[in-house]
């Protein structure tokens, strides 16, 4: 498999992750700890899918890598239980599941051995909670994933992806479109290569709603 391939295969995935030095939770807590992961996975599951039935939203990206800017759409598309990517002018460097899983973050997780890192602040001061996790032995994706789920909310703001070829971070904010909270713009980074992805999400369509 060709790097430029590799990456197109790692780019469109961004979902979930960060780690920071948090309490270490005692014998005594583990139990409530576990509480605490199975309701904050709850939430990311909840604030991070597609709105349920038929969904399509835009895509809006600008990319810069090796010295130059690219700009490009993709329509995403929801009917039932699948997804469709639909992006003919996306530059072949990047991965081709970047678009699909930076709107369904959960999937990523799915299998994965999570555990609650601990509690942090946000830039903006918002108290959120890390949580990491590994990928499950022969698996595919991620080796390890970190992401921060602000308390109030249960929205996922800060996502790192570690992968053979180096990583993966989203800072992502979100928007309201009727009764729901839904993505407004993603910031991406790869590294080592040094690309910068700004992704924006409009012209959001929830069929019969």
């Amino acid at each position: 498999m060709g790097a430029s391939s590799v990456l197109r295969r790692a780019v469109m995935l961004a979902g979930l992750v960060l780690v920071f030095t948090g309490t270490v939770l005692g014998s005594r807590a583990g139990w409530a700890g576990a509480d605490v992961l199975a309701q904050v996975m709850a939430d990311v599951r909840r604030t991070t899918r597609l709105i349920d039935g038929r969904t399509s939203v835009l895509q809006i990206y600008h990319a810069r890598a090796f010295g130059r800017d690219w700009r490009f759409t993709a329509r995403i598309t929801k009917e039932t239980n699948r997804i469709l990517v639909q992006s003919p002018d996306a530059p072949r460097f990047l991965p081709n599941e970047m678009q699909l899983e930076l709107v369904q973050v959960a999937d990523l997780l799915e299998g994965y051995d999570l555990r609650l890192a601990g509690q942090s602040l946000s830039p903006s001061g918002t108290p959120v909670w890390v949580v990491e996790g590994q990928r499950p032995a022969g698996g595919k994706g991620a080796r390890f994933v970190r992401f921060w789920v602000e308390r109030p909310t249960g929205l996922v703001t800060h996502l790192e992806l570690a992968y053979w070829w180096g990583r993966l971070t989203i800072d992502q904010t979100y928007q309201r479109v009727g009764p729901h909270t839904v993505l407004d713009q993603q910031a991406v980074r790869i590294d080592p290569l040094g690309i910068r992805v700004q992704v924006l999400y409009r012209e959001y369509d929830f069929e019969g709603r």
